[in-house]
């Protein structure tokens, strides 16, 4: 967390440096990891708005270094002080320096350079991709740290660091808007991966998305309305459909209600619709819909007696594997799906089994726990422990859907835990919807 007293010390120490050294310090908090003064030299050189950049001595060079250090700016091995080292990039944004000073560091620290990475190198790329607006190199650099170094965030995540304890609404008011709204959806990810509160979050998108003009907000929407559901407010979700009549059709979340209802043909006419729009919008001949949704949409085609959903339930898995590789509950359906056709293998059982063993996310736990009492898979003990906790977290943190679907799995899978069927009544009735578990035989 950061000391307050001292960022406003250090932040009034910068407004009295001569432009060399602000110049300099921006450089430093770019860079992100101790670095040598040699390097540091490379990158200043590389600031062509400074004409004298380039004759900087390497005297001058170490004097404004230990300058910097002196009064606190940096450290020994050259890195900015983390009370203040937002701030310093944020500045940066604001006189319009940051493009030079992003460009002169990725020159001299390209790919190369940290083929064989450090955390704090990779969390520079994270910073850089947040920043510049380069969203790819944020996804690589956020696919290493929770591969990599996921040691490191196991009490908050690679942008929760970075954050460092500011206040999200100030953190981000300082950047780009398109890298503010991915960071809030990025955050949604994570909170609901945890079953975090994530109220705040929801209300911070749509404030920000709205400043948007109307085709760029429409996706933000959707994702808005995705999260509304998980968490029962429904009367939400209905505003943004009204809302957008006519300029956005949110035809995957109209699927998802109905199947939501029981209405699984109405469903999968909507998903099917909703599939033809990606590809008239966008041109993908083999169009994909969002994570959450597109498991509904498998789930209503399991559910049909028709030999073609059946036939569209294995194409779009295959494509979900191909695209983007099998989450949990992918392979949880994908069980399913093998199992109804009667052409499930010991290896496909085994893939299946070995979910439990795995730290999944909740809605995987959800789509494990169902395949489990739907196929009557045996030793269950463990993922009703693991239920019952998820569905405490889902109602204190105000996830009223999921809190249902726990509930009402948790007292199929043991009967004897009679006060879940008087949970998931109550929400059913509250929220108007049918639970999924029903929505399949249980199978032997």
């Amino acid at each position: 967390m950061i000391n307050l007293e001292n960022q406003k010390h250090l932040l009034g120490c910068i407004e009295k440096l001569p432009v060399v050294e602000r110049v300099l310090l921006g450089l430093i908090s770019i860079i992100y990891e101790p670095v040598t003064e040699c390097q540091i030299r490379g990158c200043f050189k590389r600031v062509t708005s400074l004409h004298n950049a380039a004759e900087l001595t390497e005297k001058e060079l170490n004097q404004a270094l230990k300058h910097l250090h002196l009064i606190g700016l940096i450290n020994k091995k050259n890195e900015c002080h983390i009370d203040i080292i937002e701030e310093v990039t944020a500045s940066s944004i604001k006189l319009r320096q940051f493009e030079e000073f992003a460009a002169a560091v990725m020159e001299e620290f390209d790919q190369t350079y940290w083929e064989k990475h450090s955390l704090p190198q990779v969390l520079r790329e994270l910073r850089l991709g947040i920043y510049a607006q380069d969203f790819y190199r944020k996804s690589q650099a956020l696919d290493i740290l929770w591969n990599e170094f996921s040691i490191n965030f196991k009490q908050k995540s690679p942008i929760d660091h970075i954050r460092n304890g500011r206040p999200y609404a100030s953190w981000l008011a300082a950047m780009p808007l398109p890298s503010q709204l991915e960071i809030l959806t990025e955050l949604l990810h994570e909170e609901i991966e945890k079953l975090a509160p994530c109220a705040a979050t929801l209300q911070l998108l749509e404030q920000i998305s709205n400043q948007l003009p109307r085709p760029q907000r429409n996706s933000y929407r959707d994702v808005i309305a995705t999260y509304r559901i998980l968490r029962g407010e429904n009367s939400m979700v209905e505003t943004i459909i009204q809302e957008d009549e006519g300029n956005f059709p949110h035809l995957e979340v109209k699927a998802w209600l109905e199947v939501l209802h029981g209405k699984m043909d109405a469903g999968i006419s909507l998903y099917t619709q909703a599939l033809q729009y990606i590809t008239e919008n966008t041109g993908r001949k083999k169009p994909m819909m969002g994570y959450m949704k597109g498991l509904f949409y498998i789930l209503a085609l399991l559910t049909s007696p028709h030999r073609h959903s059946e036939i569209e339930a294995e194409r779009y898995l295959n494509l979900i594997d191909q695209e983007i590789g099998n989450f949990p509950s992918h392979l949880a359906l994908k069980f399913l799906n093998e199992t109804q056709r009667g052409v499930a293998l010991n290896t496909e059982k085994h893939h299946f089994t070995k979910i439990a063993q795995q730290k999944t996310d909740y809605i995987s736990l959800l789509f494990y726990g169902l395949v489990c009492y739907w196929t009557h898979q045996q030793e269950i003990q463990p993922l009703v422990r693991k239920l019952i906790q998820a569905q405490k977290l889902a109602g204190s943190n105000h996830y009223l859907w999921l809190e249902m679907e726990y509930a009402q799995l948790i007292y199929h899978l043991n009967p004897a835990e009679t006060k879940y069927a008087k949970i998931a009544a109550r929400l059913r009735k509250q929220l108007g919807f049918k639970s999924i578990t029903r929505a399949l035989p249980q199978r032997g």
